[in-house]
């Protein structure tokens, strides 16, 4: 039996996972209300090994359709919005001390919610609401980061 492309990836990341996971452990994850240096890494080398899985489940159910299709086709890359992504997370920290932490996130999700897959202005705005708080509620209240307040003072 050979291995698929998605099979191999899989594994691959499977394993960089376990060695995140392996050394978020050892540093010490501490607990929800204390955290320590590895949890942070720990539970994204958790999302990291469940997706790998995943894929590597699906990857072995799915029937071989390899060479039918490139892996990477660069005429089917949209260069205009990986311009503007990239635009995106170069402005966030030159935005950050400016505008405060909570006016860059919602400002950075609302671009990527318009520009990048246009959306009504309702549904942009709920999203980047959404974004904001739940970015908020894991630094400032959970892991009790300090965040920069902006000229407004927010």
């Amino acid at each position: 039996m050979t291995l698929k492309k998605d099979q191999i990836s899989s594994i691959f990341w499977l394993f960089v996972a376990g060695v995140i996971i392996i050394s978020s452990v050892k540093v010490s994850l501490g607990s929800l209300h204390n955290p320590g240096g590895g949890l942070i890494s720990f539970l994204a080398a958790s999302v990291l090994a469940i997706a790998s899985i995943v894929n590597l489940i699906v990857a072995s159910l799915r029937k071989d359709e390899e060479g039918k299709k490139p892996i990477f086709v660069w005429s089917e890359t949209n260069w205009r919005n990986l311009i503007k992504t990239l635009g995106a997370l170069f402005a966030f920290p030159l935005l950050l001390n400016l505008l405060g932490f909570n006016l860059t996130v919602f400002g950075i999700m609302l671009f990527l919610a318009k520009a990048i897959v246009p959306r009504r202005w309702t549904i942009a705005i709920l999203f980047a609401l959404i974004v904001t708080f739940a970015c908020y509620l894991l630094f400032v209240w959970w892991l009790q980061f300090f965040v920069e307040k902006g000229i407004f003072g927010i």
